[in-house]
Order: C-alpha cells, then sequence, then structure tokens
C-alpha cells in the first residue's frame, strides 16, 4: 500500500509563511502537513523551529509551537516545554503542562510537579492530569491532597 507523502505545495505554504511576519500561519500549515508521514530529519527540523518559537512574543505562535511538540517532540524538546510552565500566559502554562504529559520525562515529572503550586486553579488542574498520564503510585497521595 503506497502511503501518502507529504503535498508539495505544503511545503511551499510552510516556505512562504515562514518569509514573512506570519510565524502562526507556517505553524498551522505544519500542523497540517503532520498528518503525513515526514522524514525522520523533517520532524527533527520541525522541533528545532518549534523549541525555537517557543519563546515568540505572540502567545498563540508559543501555544501552536508547543502543541507541536506535543505531537513530535523528544526528551531533546524537554527544557523548552519547561520554561513555558513560567509563561505569563495561562493558556500557554496549560498546553505545556498537556506537552509534558505526552513527552513523560523524570526532568518534565519535577517540572510538573513543583508547578503545582501555581496560583491559577485552571493551571493546577491541567498539570495534575499531565502528571496522571505518568501513572505512578507515589503520585496518588500528592493528587489529592489537591
Amino acid at each position: 500500500m503506497l502511503r501518502p507523502e507529504i503535498p508539495i505545495e505544503g511545503e511551499m505554504q510552510i516556505a512562504w509563511a515562514a518569509i514573512g511576519s506570519r510565524r502562526l500561519d507556517a505553524l498551522l500549515a505544519i500542523t497540517r502537513l503532520l498528518k503525513f508521514p515526514c522524514p525522520r530529519r523533517l520532524r527533527a527540523d520541525l522541533r528545532l523551529i518549534c523549541r525555537a518559537l517557543c519563546t515568540d512574543k505572540n502567545e498563540f505562535v508559543r501555544v501552536q509551537a508547543l502543541e507541536i511538540l506535543e505531537q513530535v517532540g523528544n526528551q531533546q524538546d524537554t527544557f523548552a516545554i519547561v520554561e513555558r510552565l513560567g509563561d505569563e500566559s495561562w493558556i500557554v502554562q496549560v498546553t505545556a503542562a498537556d506537552a509534558l504529559g505526552e513527552i513523560r520525562t523524570q526532568r518534565a515529572y519535577r517540572a510538573l510537579h513543583r508547578s503545582l503550586s501555581d496560583p491559577t486553579d485552571f493551571v493546577r488542574r491541567h498539570v495534575a492530569g499531565a502528571m496522571g498520564r505518568y501513572r505512578r503510585k507515589d503520585l496518588i497521595p500528592v493528587l489529592e491532597s489537591l
């Protein structure tokens, strides 16, 4: 069975959107392309771009970059995602927590544990949900105390 390749027009959308200040458009195009099988090198390049865009001034760009890292990220992306747990935007914090719940590294777990004391209730709930994906027995008393 033939596997669909990334359509060339999708690659062109990314290139054109990235040229200008249309970073969000580029990330949305990348999200659509991830529905197709991608070569490993392309995924590595996407991860590198998204790690850089995690610090963008636009919170929606940061959110979209984190969502892509949630799909294709690995241990190497943990640091960039952990930094976003302290973001000024609660939307970015929630998205970072969800991404760390998918990546499931020890560093991510420790960062999520620290974020359980976030002043925003909604962020704490997402952090607790992300920690629940780790399925650790020592986590039960921590989550019950919330």
